[in-house]
């Protein structure tokens, strides 16, 4: 199964190609990961909106509609919930960022 972040999977979808209950899957995902699969759906969007200020002219609003985020400011306010920055921080002073991964999000204390 080939996913981008912009695609929008379900918790329904991913447990019945699991053959289990969503319920289980939520609870299961959780404990593995410290986070509910949507969180982590959004951490992974975070993580596509940082490479794409960073290595692209796409404006905030563009990164937004090319992640499925409703609108730019959505984009920013959950950006900045995750990041402590804005996107436009981010963009023009990216070291800000430089230290920030899903990964390093998952193993620490944010969540």
């Amino acid at each position: 199964m080939s996913s981008t972040p912009q695609r929008n999977l379900s918790v329904n979808q991913l447990a019945s190609q699991l053959n289990t209950s969503p319920n289980y899957f939520s609870a299961f995902f959780k404990k593995q990961m410290g986070v509910t699969f949507t969180q982590f759906k959004m951490l992974v969007k975070i993580n596509a909106a940082i490479i794409l200020l960073e290595s692209t002219n796409m404006s905030i609003a563009e990164i937004a509609s090319y992640l499925n985020f409703n609108d730019q400011a959505y984009l920013s306010n959950q950006f900045k919930k995750y990041t402590s920055y804005s996107p436009n921080q981010v963009r023009n002073n990216p070291i800000l960022v430089d230290n920030w991964n899903l990964y390093t999000y998952l193993n620490s204390t944010h969540h």
